[in-house]
C-alpha cells in the first residue's frame, strides 16, 4: 500500500522523531511504500501561520499524490486515519480554564491560535475520508465522543508504546547505581512545568517532613527560575537539573510523579513502570488506564500530598521493581507498532 505520514516536523534527533522513524520502518518491514510528509521549512513566523501553512502543505501533497493511507500525526484537516497523540484540544482547553480562571479562559475564545486549532480539530473529524481516530488512551476517546459527538466505532485505543527491551540492563543496574540513600527519592520529568503540575507538587511536598524525602526534577521550562525560587522559598529539598536524559534518575528514584493538568498519555508513565518505578499521576493523564493499585496511584491535586505519604511507605526494593516492570512488557514498541500497522492497513 501507499501510506504518508503527515509530521510537521521530524528532521531533529528528539524522541518524536525517533518515534516516527521506527513508525515508518514498520510499515516498511511490511512491505509498504512510505512517504514522510513534512514541509522543508515553514515560512510563518506565528504558531496560527505555521499551522495553517502546515495544513495547506499536506493538502496539496494528498491532492497530487493519491495514497492508499494517510496517517496524521499534527493537526491537519485531511487524512484517513489520525494518530491523536495531542489529545483533544477542546477539552485541554475545559482544564486549562478550570485551572486557570474565568478571564484567562476568556483569552483561549480569543486567541486566533486555539481558534485556529479547534477548527482543525472539528474539520478533520467531519472529513469524508476519514476512517479511523487512533487515542493513545480510553480518556481521548471519551472526549472526542463527548465534545464533538464522534463515532465510538470509528475510535481506537493504542497505548504508548516503551523501549522495554532497550531499558532491560539499564533497569538490571539500577541497584548499583542507586547507591545508598536514606531518603525517598520523587521524580519529575517534562517539560512545561505548569501543565505537567509541578506547583501542585511542590505544594503537596510543602505538607510533609522535609528530612524524609527528595525531588529531582528532569526537563527544561521557561520558568525555571521561578519554579525554583519557590521550592526554595517553601524550603524544600529540590534539585532541578535540566534537560538531560532521564534514565539515571529513573535507576535513582523510588518514584515518579507526574500531577499533569492534562496529558493524553504522558510517556513518562510508561518509561517509569518499565524502570520499576511506583507511580503517582492525576486523573487527567491518560497513561493512568495502565496503573494498577500495586504500581501506582490515581490522585485529584487536593490530596496529593496524602498519596505522597502513602507512596513513601512503598520504597523500591528489587522484588518491587521486578513486578512493576513486568506489568508493561506487552507495551513493548514492536508490539504496539504492530498494532498500529494492522489498525491502519486493515
Amino acid at each position: 500500500m501507499k501510506i504518508a505520514l503527515l509530521k510537521r516536523e521530524a528532521q531533529r534527533a528528539g524522541g518524536v522523531e525517533k518515534h516516527v522513524r521506527r513508525i515508518i520502518d514498520a510499515f516498511v518491514e511490511r512491505h509498504h511504500q512510505v512517504t514522510l510528509v513534512t514541509p522543508p521549512k515553514l515560512h510563518s513566523f506565528t504558531r496560527t501561520g505555521k499551522l495553517k501553512e502546515f495544513d495547506a502543505y499536506c493538502a496539496e501533497f494528498i491532492q497530487t499524490n493519491p495514497q492508499d493511507v494517510v496517517l496524521g500525526m499534527d493537526r491537519c484537516r485531511h487524512q484517513t486515519h489520525i494518530r491523536a497523540g495531542s489529545g483533544v484540544h477542546a477539552a485541554y482547553l475545559d482544564y486549562r480554564r478550570q485551572e486557570e480562571g474565568l478571564w484567562r479562559g476568556l483569552s483561549f475564545t480569543l486567541s486566533p491560535f486555539h481558534r485556529e486549532i479547534l477548527d482543525i480539530e472539528k474539520c478533520s473529524l467531519q472529513d469524508s475520508s476519514l476512517k479511523k481516530v487512533i487515542v493513545n488512551s480510553a480518556m481521548v476517546g471519551d472526549e472526542f465522543v463527548s465534545y464533538y459527538n464522534f463515532d465510538r466505532k470509528k475510535i481506537a485505543v493504542l497505548h504508548n508504546g516503551v523501549q522495554f527491551s532497550e531499558m532491560a540492563s539499564d533497569f538490571a543496574a539500577w541497584p548499583e547505581k542507586r547507591g545508598k540513600t536514606s531518603r525517598f527519592e520523587f521524580l519529575f520529568v517534562g517539560h512545561n512545568f505548569e501543565r505537567k503540575g509541578l506547583h501542585h507538587l511542590l505544594e503537596a511536598l510543602s505538607h510533609l517532613n522535609r528530612d524524609d524525602y527528595h525531588l529531582t526534577v528532569v526537563g527544561s521550562d521557561k520558568k525555571q527560575s521561578y519554579f525554583a525560587s519557590l521550592a526554595q522559598k517553601k524550603g524544600l529539598p529540590v534539585t532541578f537539573v535540566g534537560h538531560t536524559n532521564p534514565l539515571p534518575y529513573y535507576q535513582q528514584a523510588d518514584a515518579l510523579v507526574i500531577p499533569s493538568l492534562y496529558d493524553p498519555f504522558a510517556n513518562v508513565t510508561v518509561e517509569a513502570l518499565a524502570m520499576g518505578l511506583f507511580v503517582i499521576t492525576s486523573p487527567r493523564n491518560g497513561g493512568k488506564e495502565v496503573l494498577t493499585e500495586e504500581t501506582g496511584i490515581i490522585s485529584e491535586n487536593k490530596d496529593l500530598s496524602s498519596a505522597l505519604s502513602l507512596a513513601m511507605k512503598r520504597p523500591k526494593t528489587w522484588e518491587r521493581s521486578v513486578a512493576i516492570r513486568s506489568t508493561v512488557q506487552h507495551l513493548d514498541f514492536s508490539h504496539q507498532l504492530a498494532k498500529l500497522c494492522d489498525l491502519c492497513t486493515s
